[in-house]
C-alpha cells in the first residue's frame, strides 16, 4: 500500500511535464522551448524535495491545477459549452479543487486572477468570451465542489478557525509569539522554523525566510530568471494569432504569480503557511526554461551556459533524490 502512494505520488508528478510542455510549445511555437522547460519542471530542486515529504494530495492538486491552466492558455478561443475544451477545463478544476486545502485556495486565486486579466485586456489576448467562459467553469467548479464535498465539514473548519481567534485573543496584553522560517523545518536545507516575540524580529525573520526558502527550493536565479523569459514573449505592435498565444501565457503566468505572491503575504500578516513554493513550479519553470531557450539561440555560447545551468539541476536533483529519498527518509 505504502509502495503504491509512493508510486502514484512520483508518477502524478513527473507526469506534469506533459500539460506544461503543450502550454509551453503553444505559447512559443517550439518544442525546444518545451523541452527545456521540462526538463527544469523535473529538476528543480523544488521538484524533488516533495517527494521526501509524501505530500501526495498537494502534488496531485497542482498537477490537475496544471492541466487546468495548459488548458486556458493552448484552447481559450475554444473556452465554450458545445466545445470539449470547456468540459475539460472544468473537469481539472473541480479536481484540483477536491484536493488540499492549501491547493484549493491557490487555484481559485490563480484562476480568477486570470479569467479577470484576461477580461481585462479583451481581443488583445483572448476572446472575451472565451475569458468568461473560463471563469464560469471556476464558478461552477467550486459550487460543485462544496455541493460534492466541502459542505459536509464546512462547519467544522469554520469552528477550528473561531478556535484559533479565541486563543490568540486570549493571550495577555502585550505579549507576542509568532512563528517566522515558512512551513518547513529542514535544517540540512536552511529552513529552520522558530518563534519571536516582538514585531520587528518577526518581520526580519520572515523577509530572511523568503530568501532561504527561494535558495533551497529554486537556487534563487530561476525565480528571477522567469519574469525576463515573459518578457521575451510580450508581442510588439498588431495582433497575430501566434502573439496572442504567447500573451496569453505571459499573462497567465503573471496571474498565477500574483496568486502565489498573494498566499505568501497571507502566511506573513496572518502567521499561516501554504505550499506556495510548490505551486509557483510550472511557472518558475516555464519562464526560466523561455529565458535559457533564448539564451541557447543567441550562439555557442549561450547554448553552452544552458546546457550547463540543465546539467547542474540534473546532477543536483540526482542527489537530493539519493539523499532524501534512497537514504535519510527510509
Amino acid at each position: 500500500k505504502e509502495l503504491v502512494i509512493r508510486l502514484f505520488t512520483v508518477g502524478i508528478s513527473t507526469l506534469g511535464v506533459a500539460p506544461l510542455f503543450y502550454m509551453v510549445k503553444r505559447a512559443t511555437g517550439e518544442g525546444h522551448v518545451g523541452v527545456i522547460a521540462g526538463m527544469l519542471y523535473l529538476t528543480l530542486p523544488m521538484a524533488v524535495l516533495p517527494f521526501s515529504w509524501g505530500i501526495t494530495t498537494n502534488i496531485f492538486g497542482e498537477f490537475f491545477a496544471l492541466c487546468a491552466l495548459a488548458v486556458v492558455v493552448g484552447a481559450s478561443d475554444r473556452l465554450h459549452p458545445a466545445h470539449p475544451a470547456f468540459w475539460a477545463l472544468l473537469t481539472a478544476l473541480l479536481v484540483a479543487l477536491l484536493s488540499h486545502p492549501g491547493v484549493v485556495q491557490l487555484t481559485v486565486a490563480a484562476f480568477g486572477l486570470i479569467s479577470v486579466m484576461w477580461l481585462w485586456r479583451g481581443r488583445a489576448v483572448v476572446h472575451r468570451r472565451a475569458a468568461a467562459w473560463a471563469l464560469v467553469a471556476l464558478v461552477v467548479a467550486v459550487g460543485l465542489s462544496y455541493a460534492l464535498y466541502y459542505r459536509h465539514f464546512v462547519g467544522s473548519m469554520l469552528q477550528t478557525f473561531q478556535d484559533i481567534q479565541a486563543e490568540r485573543a486570549g493571550t495577555q496584553a502585550g505579549q507576542v509569539r509568532l512563528r517566522v522560517g515558512g512551513s518547513v523545518a529542514d535544517r540540512s536545507l536552511g529552513l529552520v522554523v522558530s518563534f519571536v516575540s516582538t514585531r520587528s524580529e518577526w518581520l526580519v525573520g520572515n523577509l530572511r525566510a523568503f530568501w532561504q526558502e527561494a535558495q533551497a527550493y529554486y537556487r534563487v536565479w530561476p525565480l528571477v530568471g522567469a519574469v525576463p523569459g515573459y518578457l521575451l514573449l510580450w508581442p510588439g505592435r498588431g495582433r497575430t494569432r501566434k502573439r496572442a498565444l504567447a500573451a496569453r501565457l505571459a499573462l497567465a503566468a503573471v496571474g498565477w504569480a500574483l496568486a502565489v505572491v498573494l498566499f505568501a503575504l497571507v502566511g506573513l500578516l496572518l502567521n499561516l503557511y501554504v505550499r506556495y513554493m510548490l505551486f509557483a513550479l510550472p511557472v518558475v519553470a516555464a519562464g526560466a526554461g523561455i529565458l535559457l531557450a533564448a539564451l541557447w539561440r543567441r550562439g555557442s555560447y549561450g547554448a553552452v551556459l544552458a546546457l550547463l545551468v540543465l546539467a547542474y539541476f540534473a546532477v543536483e536533483a540526482l542527489a537530493l533524490w539519493h539523499y532524501r529519498i534512497n537514504y535519510a527518509f527510509k
